[in-house]
């Protein structure tokens, strides 16, 4: 159902569904969706968050206009409009009819995706079906495979194979990974993985490799831990991602609800480690703190520091076997036509293949480039040629070049061209790319007659060190060893080329002549088709413009952000969605985006056609942009010349809020030294820099903007301070710096939050100790009546509650319904796991029989649980049974009532007269019993000689409750120890006149053959049995 609520703007409500719609489904854009996100910011909260649409399940509207900068931070390729993610294609929202849920939020979250790799990799492990299999049944990787922990104190089981450049250890990874799918149960098992490559070094950050693990482990889950709920709920409210430690925390509690969980890293050599970046030895210290149900597989090069830091319980060396490079060879030349054109012309072709495999010395790299440097021979001169292969993979490049270098000069120069552009572009270039980037020269104006050079040009040139992937059509040199020695070799001479490339870009920018901003029309389609670099050119031109040389670039990049139309053109061509939905964006921000500050600096020392603090659409300045994206140098240029650094964007953020979410040290210690910039100012939501700083754990920048004087308990508009949320999200190395820098440490907000509360649900039973020597009262309480001693007990931290008591917290104080925190011990005593607290509070002097407003004391509550422990520790302190509630109950009453078996000859064995006490209404435990029909405690009671004939209030016995009760068991035991039957209550009514009112044929044979009821007897309305059965219209004749 759609709640339907109108309320004065430009828009009615149902515009705004349908226009969200639009949105969502590629109809508009830009501005027009600007217009939608600001319509919609004018319903408050309550009514946006009514919005249920038939597409979305909890529409976070609030984010509509903003595009998060945490998400933007994660996904350079993505802009978010509150829950819709305007991909590359342009808006989605996920499908239209599904709803977000923790795979597909993790699967958004994660910038690192190995998937793609792993299917590329297994496609080729598929060409050399029987490879590797000598590795699935060697005793250390079964022994690895089968292991199981004996406790949950032991460490994750690590197995490490090692071996030399080029041994194939990339898809023994994939072979091992499949081989393990095929085997585990989904239910309860899982492979995940991580592939490590040298090019993508600056992706792996720890919470991205966290995130990215965690992302598919829950991928075909429906159920979740608590963690990752809560995770999904904050980010839903607040857009946040979780942090690095938060990730961590849900992997392990994913792990653990799992039997079985296998780790394949790859590659783990490519992993950085060094010291700007020490992510492999944080990556393996976390995972030797991962569950005992773990097992993770390493490759890797051969490197002792490497296995130091692994400490690997089993380790295999990996290196091609002759009979798997013998089937590689096959496989490869069967799977070519060129290459089966020329080996079918050879004698000798097993011959040729020994030499091979003989010279490969264990790399399926040495035995790829071999056929391939044979493949440049003449086929007469193979067998000669195959004799004299090069013994390394630098030796196979060192002859290509020569090779390249005897081609006649066109064909030289092509070579060389293609390889410089290879080594220096900043990601993979499909064929067609390529070929227009070589073919375009400085100055030209546009494609007249198509482009001249072929892919077979390229191919043949190149001697076999660039290839083609015959699937993604992408380019690249034939391994990632090759662009190490292309830049080591001086004859590419690569340094002046990034200037030729940033021409060559600008170029074929300049291309494109139309003021076209739609990225969904013909003629963009038609366009991309048209100039297939064009992409590449607009998202790097600035990037090789930074890394130039040579004025006269600077002076054409220049003279290209001046020009609106063409900088309009190359945003509808870039990657990021951002610049495709943006509007009003200037030279100077792009300037800002790709760090260019000798060109920030000229553009504004002359004036030329930018505003210092021009905003864009979304109200970003250029010094918005130089913060977000860490680009200090640019940054620096604009505080040098003035900009305004408190200027807010449409989601009320300035500079320092970007640095801020960023982590950026550098940026906002720039900022801050400047004293130009407000650092009090709160975004939309009422966050200031320093509370994203605590809430996010970055320690270092809440001391910087403590330093100057931040506010330290400035609140967001829900009343969290920044002391509130670093102890929200566990960062408690923040938490004790904002109070050691004076945070206040009493209650700001109306729920009555307080920092002794959070340490005491939390188990932080240091930070008791530290707050009571800050003099923090420790019998506060909050909004419903809770103290710190009372938290700590109800979640079990029994340490907190030793650190509160030391710290004289009051044992005894109650609530506001007289409950005090032994009665809470008690009231949780199973649940909590933790059995000694209740010992603990009684040691310390807690009052054992103090009741609540109802009258219970805590051995009521302990009967009332059935912790008979507890009911035995109770008495063995002096607790009094014979205490009465308000109902007059006992604990025997109680327990009774509740069914606790197992407490009632505790009770008895304690003080036998209870059986005789009686509650308000006159009832002994053994009323309750025979009323509630259990015959073990009616048992239990008659052998703690509980009188038979006792009555109630209403003259009832217990043979009168059972049978009003129709507990037939109950009655017949009765019976059986000789209750009197004929003993009559207060209405004169016997136990036969109570079962002919129901008229249960069982009670009344029983009463009359079993008990020999007397059926004369007369009530005090003068009807025996039989007439009052007749009354209640039973038949007689069946008793």
């Amino acid at each position: 159902m759609i709640s339907v609520k109108l309320v004065k703007s430009s828009f009615s409500y149902y515009e705004l569904l349908s226009l969200v719609f639009s949105v969502r489904h590629m109809a508009v854009e830009g501005d027009e969706a600007t217009n939608i996100g600001e319509g919609i910011q004018r319903y408050d909260k309550t009514e946006r968050n009514k919005m249920t649409t038939p597409f979305d399940s909890e529409p976070n509207l609030d984010g509509f206009n903003d595009r998060q900068s945490s998400i933007r931070a994660n996904h350079p390729h993505q802009a978010v409009f509150g829950h819709t993610i305007i991909n590359e294609g342009g808006i989605t929202y996920d499908g239209a009819e599904s709803l977000w849920t923790i795979p597909k939020w993790l699967s958004k979250s994660s910038p690192v995706r190995f998937d793609e790799k792993h299917r590329d990799t297994s496609e080729v492990a598929k060409k050399t079906p029987d490879t590797w299999k000598w590795l699935l049944n060697y005793p250390e990787f079964k022994s690895w495979r089968d292991w199981r922990a004996g406790s949950e104190d032991e460490e994750p089981r690590r197995l490490l194979c090692s071996g030399i450049l080029g041994a194939g250890k990339t898809v023994l990874a994939s072979i091992v990974i499949e081989d393990l799918r095929s085997k585990l149960r989904p239910s309860d098992s899982i492979c995940l993985f991580m592939y490590f490559e040298f090019k993508d070094r600056q992706q792996y950050l720890l919470r991205n490799l966290y995130s990215s693990l965690l992302a598919q482990l829950v991928q075909r889950r429906s159920t979740f831990t608590e963690e990752a709920q809560k995770a999904f709920e904050a980010w839903k409210l607040t857009d946040m991602y979780p942090s690095m430690d938060e990730y961590l925390k849900i992997l392990i509690a994913e792990i653990r609800t799992l039997s079985s969980v296998y780790i394949v890293i790859d590659a783990l050599d490519e992993c950085p480690n060094d010291i700007q970046n020490r992510t492999r030895s944080e990556l393996l210290k976390s995972l030797r703190s991962f569950p005992s149900n773990t097992h993770i597989l390493f490759t890797t090069r051969q490197h002792l520091d490497i296995k130091r830091e692994v400490q690997e319980h089993g380790h295999i060396d990996v290196l091609a076997k002759p009979e798997d490079l013998q089937k590689y060879l096959h496989n490869r030349v069967a799977d070519r036509d060129d290459l089966q054109l020329v080996f079918s012309k050879q004698r000798s072709q097993e011959n040729i293949f020994s030499h091979i495999v003989e010279r490969s010395k264990g790399m399926f790299l040495l035995a790829q480039l071999h056929i391939d440097f044979l493949l440049m021979m003449p086929p007469s001169e193979i067998e000669d040629g195959v004799r004299a292969l090069p013994e390394t993979p630098d030796d196979v490049y060192k002859r290509t070049l020569e090779r390249i270098s005897l081609l006649d000069p066109p064909k030289k120069a092509l070579a060389l061209r293609c390889l410089k552009w290879l080594v220096l572009v900043e990601r993979p270039l499909k064929i067609q790319e390529l070929l227009h980037a070589v073919s375009i020269k400085i100055g030209d104006s546009d494609i007249r007659d198509g482009i001249s050079v072929t892919e077979e040009n390229v191919t043949a040139v190149c001697a076999g060190i660039v290839v083609v992937d015959p699937g993604t059509r992408i380019v690249r040199l034939a391994h990632y060893t090759a662009t190490s020695y292309l830049e080591r070799t001086d004859i590419l001479d690569l340094n002046p080329f990034h200037s030729e490339i940033a021409e060559i870009c600008l170029t074929y920018l300049s291309f494109i002549k139309t003021r076209s901003t739609s990225q969904y029309d013909n003629e963009v389609q038609d366009r991309r088709k048209k100039y297939p670099f064009l992409n590449y050119a607009a998202d790097y031109w600035g990037h090789h413009v930074s890394q130039s040389t040579r004025g006269q670039v600077r002076r054409k990049a220049c003279e290209f952000l001046e020009d609106g139309v063409k900088l309009a053109s190359a945003l509808q061509a870039m990657s990021e969605p951002r610049f495709r939905m943006e509007k009003r964006v200037t030279g100077l921000h792009m300037a800002a985006y790709f760090n260019l500050s000798r060109l920030a600096k000229d553009m504004i020392e002359k004036k030329r056609r930018f505003a210092l603090n021009a905003q864009t659409s979304n109200g970003e300045t250029a010094v918005h942009w130089a913060a977000f994206y860490g680009h200090a140098r640019v940054l620096g240029v604009l505080i040098e010349k003035g900009a305004d650094l408190d200027t807010k964007d449409n989601s009320g953020r300035t500079a320092l809020h970007k640095a801020t979410m960023n982590d950026d040290h550098v940026s906002v210690k720039m900022m801050l030294e400047s004293k130009r910039v407000d650092t009090q100012t709160e975004d939309v939501h009422g966050w200031t820099s320093l509370r994203w700083a605590a809430s996010n754990g970055q320690e270092t920048l809440v001391r910087m903007l403590l330093e100057n004087n931040d506010k330290i308990d400035a609140q967001d508009k829900d009343g969290w301070t920044a002391l509130r949320w670093a102890a929200h999200k566990g960062n408690d190395k923040i938490v004790e710096l904002l109070i050691e820098k004076r945070a206040s440490l009493q209650s700001t907000s109306k729920d009555g939050w307080t920092v002794l509360l959070w340490a005491s649900r939390e188990g932080k039973h240091k930070f008791i100790s530290f707050l009571a020597k800050k003099g923090v009262p420790l019998d506060d309480v909050d909004c419903n009546g809770e103290t710190a001693l009372k938290e700590a007990i109800r979640y079990g931290h029994g340490k907190t509650v030793f650190a509160l008591l030391e710290a004289k917290a009051n044992v005894n104080l109650a609530d506001t319904i007289k409950k005090t925190p032994l009665h809470v011990a008690v009231e949780v005593w199973k649940e909590c796991g933790n059995k000694t607290i209740v010992w603990l509070l009684l040691e310390s002097g807690a009052d054992i029989n103090a009741q609540t407003k109802h009258g219970y004391t805590p051995l009521h509550l302990a009967a009332m649980k059935g912790h008979n422990l507890v009911i035995w520790l109770l008495l063995q302190k002096g607790a009094d049974p014979r205490l009465k509630d308000n109902a007059g109950q006992t604990a025997l009453h109680l327990a009774v009532v509740e069914g606790h078996e197992e407490v009632v000859p505790s009770l008895l064995l304690w003080d036998a007269r209870l059986v005789d006490i009686r509650n308000d209404e006159s009832r002994t435990a053994l009323h309750e019993a025979a009323s509630s029909g259990n015959v073990k405690l009616v048992a239990a009671l008659l052998h703690g000689r509980s009188r038979l004939e006792s009555q109630d209030r209403q003259g009832c016995t217990a043979l009168h409750r059972a049978v009003i009760q129709q507990h037939e068991d109950v009655v017949l035991f009765l019976i059986s120890k000789h209750a009197n039957v004929n003993l009559a209550n207060r209405k004169k009514n016997t136990a036969l006149h109570e079962a002919a009112i129901s008229g249960n044929k069982v009670i009344i044979e029983a009463l009359l053959r079993k008990g020999l009821a007397d059926a004369a007897l007369i009530n005090s309305e003068g009807l025996t049995p039989w007439e009052v059965a007749r009354q209640y219209g039973h038949d007689i004749q069946k008793f």
